[in-house]
């Protein structure tokens, strides 16, 4: 019943006590140093100066660590005798080195954890700041020679044949309207892109004497899929006027298939130029564009290919079809806010 009492006894705790208060301040200073003055050396590489400082704050922390023990001591052992050299560096040793390197080690690994997450944080919003800028740029383009043709043609067409003119100027607003306005988010509907998609091809085919087909079998669950904007419209809108601007004169055709299957989007497109030699760099540069573009979505979870075959260009894609897009923009707000908050 002693061993029980004693336990609820201050004078069983009061050594321990005071030894914590002389160790206290050596581990609180040995941590503040670490992440506020050594730290920010670690960050821009400048390890000469780091490794130098953490030497410094060992000395510095075995001699605070013995002036404190020496101050606390007659609290901590009332009863013992002056102290030796032995016990003077096991102090040094054990407060200054072991526990409060060790304090001050734990206490960089936090901060370096935190810098890093937050990083990661700020990396993926200045990729969607990027999708953003990126959007407002394609929209400000908007092929200034596809306008330009398509109103050149509607010119020529009110004087030739007036009922096309109206088709066709219904088809342009149509495209206009759904490229400036309906694709201000980062993901738009599946059911609604492949609807333009479908208007611009007949465009095309008023305006121009191409072969341009179009086959799509998509299935019904669609009309709630969503997929980034500026995607697969844009795709197929840069290769077919890549195709239009070929000086060549001989007929060439441009063929589109599209299906879906278990929430996956396929895309495959075969073009066959009069000459592939004059075009084949620029269909390789717009991949690429649209490489950077779907690996900001995606991050290697899509494909996008580009192969050449006998003068003949093909190129397939697949991706992901989204449910929804608002977790993606909840979590956005998230991130932006606490990066924000802890920057």
């Amino acid at each position: 019943m002693k061993g029980v009492a004693d336990f609820f006894l201050y004078q069983s705790y009061k050594a321990a006590l005071f030894f914590l208060c002389s160790l206290l301040p050596v581990c609180i200073f040995s941590v503040y140093i670490s992440i506020y003055l050594l730290f920010p050396f670690l960050q821009k590489k400048r390890y000469a100066i780091f490794i130098t400082g953490i030497v410094g704050l060992i000395i510095f922390n075995c001699i605070t660590a013995l002036f404190f023990y020496v101050i606390m001591r007659p609290y901590i052992c009332p009863d013992c005798n002056a102290i030796a050299l032995r016990e003077e560096i096991n102090i040094m040793g054990n407060n200054g080195i072991n526990i409060a390197i060790f304090m001050a080690l734990v206490g960089l690994g936090i901060k370096f954890t935190k810098n890093w997450y937050l990083q990661q944080i700020q990396n993926r919003i200045l990729a969607r700041q990027k999708i953003t800028n990126e959007l407002k740029l394609l929209k400000a383009r908007i092929q200034p020679g596809f306008l330009f043709e398509t109103l050149q043609a509607l010119y020529y067409k009110i004087s030739s044949d007036k009922n096309q003119a109206a088709e066709m100027l219904l088809k342009f607003s149509e495209l206009l309207s759904y490229m400036l306005y309906e694709c201000n988010d980062e993901f738009v509907l599946m059911q609604r892109e492949l609807f333009i998609i479908h208007e611009f091809i007949a465009l095309e085919k008023m305006m121009k004497e191409t072969k341009l087909t179009i086959t799509d079998n998509v299935s019904n669950d669609i009309n709630k899929k969503y997929i980034p904007s500026f995607i697969l419209l844009s795709l197929i809108q840069n290769c077919v006027i890549a195709l239009h601007d070929n000086q060549h004169k001989e007929p060439h055709y441009f063929d589109v298939k599209i299906h879906t299957e278990s929430n996956m989007l396929y895309c495959k497109m075969n073009i066959q130029p009069a000459d592939a030699s004059p075009i084949r760099d620029v269909y390789a540069t717009i991949i690429n564009t649209f490489i950077n573009r779907l690996e900001a979505f995606y991050t290697n979870n899509y494909k996008l290919e580009f192969l050449e075959e006998e003068g003949k260009f093909i190129i397939t894609m697949s991706l992901l079809l989204l449910d929804n897009f608002l977790p993606n923009k909840i979590e956005e707000a998230s991130e932006t806010g606490y990066a924000y908050a802890h920057v």
